[in-house]
């Protein structure tokens, strides 16, 4: 008899647990699409934590965790009937870290206990295009925007520099990350000054922030000759395998100025040309599309030169009767203008929009 009721109760175990299927389904939904977002840092990602009971008993006391995100709602859920769902809903700041990895990843668990045996589930992303199976985890993409602004400055005013063979232009060029990531091992070089200092390696830069780098240019006689130093820097930055090279912008060609422009030095040869105060001539407009007008003081304009920032020429005349000067054929740009006088030259810049 003992053991025929031993065996009853066997069977009847086996029964009840036959019956009774407990089962729970997570899933975890940040609100965006499978695609990068433009979100910065302090912007608040917000999950939709959703548990089903997908099994045929009532469960109770389902907790809900989430190491990667703060929970915001009640938890634990106190109990859910079979097929019967409740969500928890949990944020998550983004951070410079998240930023520069290019993604957040996260996973939710949901766990509860039946008759003693822990029914547990990992979250599942509800996005459609997500390439994973089930469970995997809600990955948010952020938009990576690198770039950064290099400025080189000769620290001299813009008028012809009484500068002999032998003298140095001292350049002060400063990186800026004007991106939404970090940047490491910025590369600085220049082909026309010797860099000082770090050998022009910049080892990190956050978002906003500014580093210099200092670099000297020895005048030569052909630089006398020439009337002019032209100089340009470049910055290089790697970022996902893929290397950027970004050219200096003189920092006195306007406001703003004009982006990868050389950084040009005006020389004088004392020897032979007086230059006369630069007050004395005006041109106007200027940033100017299709002409220039000149108004000058005391003084007689005979000849003028016109020359693109590289030191080419390309135009030379004499002086119109009306004062304006076509430039509607020129580019963008920063431009020199020389002005030939009874009393030596004066040299003026100019911009075309």
């Amino acid at each position: 008899m003992k053991a025929l009721l031993q065996l009853v109760f066997i069977l009847n175990l086996a029964l009840i647990n036959a019956q009774n299927n407990p089962s729970i389904a997570i899933t975890k939904d940040d609100g965006f699409p499978y695609t990068p977002q433009n979100l910065l840092v302090g912007d608040i990602i917000t999950y939709i934590i959703t548990v089903t009971n997908t099994g045929d008993v009532t469960l109770n006391n389902i907790e809900v965790t989430d190491d990667n995100a703060t929970l915001t709602t009640s938890n634990p859920i106190a109990s859910l009937a079979p097929g019967a769902s409740a969500t928890v809903t949990a944020t998550h700041v983004i951070t410079q870290a998240d930023l520069d990895a290019g993604q957040y990843v996260n996973q939710a668990t949901a766990t509860t206990t039946f008759n003693g045996a822990t029914i547990t589930d990992l979250s599942d992303d509800t996005d459609t295009d997500a390439p994973l199976g089930d469970d995997d985890p809600t990955i948010t993409f952020f938009v990576q925007s690198p770039s950064i602004a290099v400025l080189k400055d000769d620290n001299l005013s813009y008028t012809a520099q009484n500068m002999s063979v032998g003298d140095e232009i001292t350049y002060t060029i400063e990186v800026t990350n004007t991106g939404n990531v970090n940047l490491n091992n910025i590369e600085v070089t220049d082909n026309n000054a010797n860099i000082s200092g770090n050998s022009g390696i910049i080892q990190s830069l956050s978002p906003g922030a500014s580093a210099t780098v200092t670099a000297t240019h020895v005048i030569t006689q052909a630089d006398i000759n020439a009337g002019q130093v032209s100089n340009q820097a470049t910055a290089t930055y790697v970022i996902a395998g893929q290397s950027f090279d970004v050219l200096s912008t003189d920092p006195g060609t306007g406001n703003p100025p004009i982006t990868e422009s050389p950084t040009v030095t005006l020389l004088s040869s004392t020897n032979n040309i007086s230059f006369p105060n630069l007050s004395k001539i005006n041109i106007y407009p200027n940033p100017a599309k299709e002409y220039i007008k000149i108004t000058s003081k005391d003084i007689v304009i005979n000849h003028y030169q016109i020359f693109d920032i590289s030191g080419k020429l390309l135009v030379d005349k004499l002086f119109p009767t009306n004062s304006k000067i076509d430039i509607s054929d020129f580019n963008s740009g920063l431009y020199l203008i020389k002005f030939k006088i009874d009393k030596g030259i004066i040299i003026k810049k100019f911009f075309v929009e």
